[in-house]
């Protein structure tokens, strides 16, 4: 799958987004893998995400439990596999693995906002990489490559 790669789409190509709602669940979201998961492997782009629902919600989207449910639930099925490695927290309209994999974890937090963003320590970063292999093996499964 595409997360193991960390690689950034690339400038010339067409920014691919899906829309989550925080009302679907896993099935809805290997629904989703299936539809676009051959898409993504064909023309190694990969997707990015926004949360919908939460315009007039004062909080952060990272602050709201059914947002960080959701979260868990993408990393759960695998579907971060299927999401741009995006460990650039300047843009947090467009979410890829990691905001997705650190809002589930719940490492956003505002003391790691003030200091800078919630980029990966080491330690985060290699607990994000082993979540990613997992995750692929689950899209896999979901995609029937595996």
């Amino acid at each position: 799958m595409l997360g193991s790669s960390f690689q950034q789409p690339r400038k010339d190509r067409v920014l691919k987004l899906v829309r989550l709602q925080v009302r679907s669940n896993e099935a809805d979201l290997r629904a989703w893998m299936r539809g676009h998961g051959p898409e993504v492997q064909k023309d190694g782009v990969p997707y990015y995400c926004t949360v919908d629902g939460f315009d007039a919600d004062p909080r952060e989207l990272w602050q709201i439990p059914s947002v960080i449910a959701l979260c868990e639930r993408a990393v759960a099925t695998g579907m971060i596999s299927l999401l741009a490695v995006n460990l650039d927290p300047r843009n947090p309209m467009l979410w890829g693995a990691w905001d997705v994999y650190a809002t589930a974890n719940r490492l956003i937090t505002p003391s790691a906002l003030a200091g800078g963003g919630y980029l990966p320590t080491p330690r985060t970063l290699k607990a994000f990489w082993d979540t990613l292999l997992v995750a692929n093996d689950a899209a896999a499964r979901v995609l029937g490559t595996r």
